[in-house]
């Protein structure tokens, strides 16, 4: 019996040293507010955190949103202000298009806008309209996934098409979600420099 309680001491004191080195090394590689904001400050970044671990960078008139992890800071969506090319009824000419990372290699992109339409009796009203497609991160027609158009086949063929014609070109759009991934990169390596 006194064997089994020093065998039960020894692991019980192993496991709470183990615990407190992996805590200290935790400690010294988490994300905190206080790090982003010296990365900021040092790339002269203009950040605002939402909460304790969600934030938003703007750059260029571009939000760029990042969630804080146990260790480093990811890359969530970007959102942006954009005129359309042509004449068609949108209000102020112009659309918001958000462009959301689900995972590594699949994005939506969402374009929202409110237009003028005629109504019955001759009379105009305002209506809010948003239309979104699902692809790859290379932002191929190719790659649409249409099991978010169930209702409609060829529907998320036809969102982006409206949406790369009329708001934002592909390139841009990657561009864009590019930049929002290299930012991710070069805030997660700052931080990793800071102690």
């Amino acid at each position: 019996m006194y064997k089994r309680g020093k065998i039960c001491t020894v692991v019980i004191i192993t496991l709470f040293g183990i615990c407190l080195m992996m805590g200290y090394a935790f400690h010294d590689s988490a994300v905190t507010k206080s790090k982003i904001m010296d990365v900021a400050e040092k790339n002269n970044y203009d950040i605002e955190f939402e909460d304790e671990d969600e934030f938003m960078l703007l750059q260029d008139d571009v939000k760029y949103y990042f969630k804080c992890g146990m260790t480093k800071v990811k890359f969530e969506k970007y959102e942006t202000v954009v005129e359309a090319v042509e004449d068609c009824n949108i209000v102020d000419n112009k659309g918001y298009i958000t462009v959301i990372s689900h995972d590594k290699d699949t994005v939506e992109v969402i374009q929202e806008d409110d237009y003028i339409d005629e109504i019955y009796g001759g009379e105009e009203s305002t209506f809010h309209e948003r239309i979104r497609f699902v692809c790859d991160s290379d932002f191929s027609k190719e790659s649409i996934d249409e099991k978010y158009h169930a209702a409609a086949i060829g529907k998320g063929e036809k969102e982006y098409n409206r949406i790369t014609n009329n708001f934002i070109t592909v390139e841009r759009l990657k561009e864009l979600y590019e930049n929002g991934l290299e930012l991710s990169e070069c805030i997660n390596e700052n931080v990793k420099n800071i102690t």
